[in-house]
């Protein structure tokens, strides 16, 4: 039995149609992009005592590899990813968390972009997962878990 594919809604544009770096500050305060914005080569969050949340399910993403680096100390940051991209996590966290947690029914896209989560927290968190489009953490949770079970795994 085949499970259903579903269409990733991220587009890949050339590298040099995007800019090269870019950042995002919250600082006593709470930040989010979501939707179809263009994602820089080179993405730096800074959060403080805040809260930062990023969606990259619908953004433009530039081919080839995008660095997201976080700096956090007693604040979060939440990534959502879209399945079908590469992930590399290169983190640090004292007193906190830094963690992704991948779509494991997702197969890596030929050609899909690769994103390298660096960084650190220190008393804070980072939060990485990859989700369709629209779908929430329970639906994707219920998806997983139907898809496991299919393939004898749960």
């Amino acid at each position: 039995m085949t499970l259903p594919t579903r269409q990733d809604q991220f587009d890949v544009v050339p590298g040099d149609a995007v800019r090269e770096r870019g950042g995002i500050l919250s600082f006593f305060s709470s930040q989010e992009r979501r939707g179809a914005w263009e994602v820089p080569r080179h993405l730096r969050i800074a959060c403080c005592m805040g809260s930062v949340e990023v969606d990259l399910r619908e953004a433009r993403l530039a081919e080839g590899e995008t660095i997201i680096e976080t700096k956090i100390l007693l604040g979060s940051v939440e990534l959502l990813l879209p399945p079908g991209v590469t992930v590399e996590m290169e983190g640090d966290a004292l007193m906190g968390s830094y963690t992704f947690k991948p779509d494991p029914t997702a197969v890596p896209l030929p050609g899909a972009p690769r994103i390298i989560l660096r960084g650190s927290a220190i008393l804070g968190s980072m939060e990485a997962e990859s989700r369709y489009a629209g779908e929430s953490r329970r639906a994707a949770d219920r998806r997983i878990k139907a898809a496991q079970k299919l393939l004898g795994k749960g």
